[in-house]
């Protein structure tokens, strides 16, 4: 066989190789985005339930929210308690925004997201807390969350008003 042949069969195979290779690595990298999106979604998720779980087995708090929403006048530990809440539920979305950003989060899971954060933000405490902490968020949650007050301003509520209305007794109750 000719020097010339053989040479061109050793540069094609490694051509081939090559390309195997490159194939090969980019399935990886896909794999592990896929992983990597999949951890996102379940640290989500897990952060999320512990604010619900926090909710429905903390009697106090839940006392206390209750409170907030009939506009019944808190104690300083009690408004101390709902602040500490609305850290860790703005840091929470802080984070699946950042996923979102960063392409861990799917458009359509954000959309569903934003909509529970911006419901959520039409409580007297959390639109009160962030009016005065939000310097200490990112940017970029900054400008979304300055968007979703911007809406709130001008669509009708998410919420049911009766959330933040005083129950009346009735002799049922």
């Amino acid at each position: 066989m000719n020097l010339e042949v053989l040479q061109l069969i050793v540069e094609l195979v490694s051509a081939i190789a090559v390309i195997w290779t490159l194939i090969y690595l980019a399935k990886q990298i896909k794999d592990s985005t896929n992983i990597a999106a999949s951890n996102a979604r379940q640290a989500i998720s897990e952060s999320l339930l512990s604010n619900t779980i926090t909710y429905f087995s903390d009697s106090e708090f839940r006392s206390i929210f209750n409170k907030h929403l009939k506009g019944e006048e808190l104690k300083t530990e009690q408004i101390l308690y709902l602040a500490t809440y609305s850290y860790f539920f703005f840091r929470s979305y802080e984070n699946i925004h950042y996923q979102y950003r960063n392409k861990l989060v799917s458009t359509e899971d954000w959309g569903a997201f934003r909509t529970n954060l911006k419901a959520l933000c039409q409580t007297p405490a959390l639109r009160d807390f962030w009016k005065r902490e939000n310097q200490n968020f990112n940017k970029s949650f900054q400008a979304e969350v300055s968007k979703i007050f911007q809406e709130l301003n001008e669509e009708p509520t998410l919420m049911p008003d009766a959330l933040f209305q005083p129950k009346n007794k009735s002799k049922d109750s």
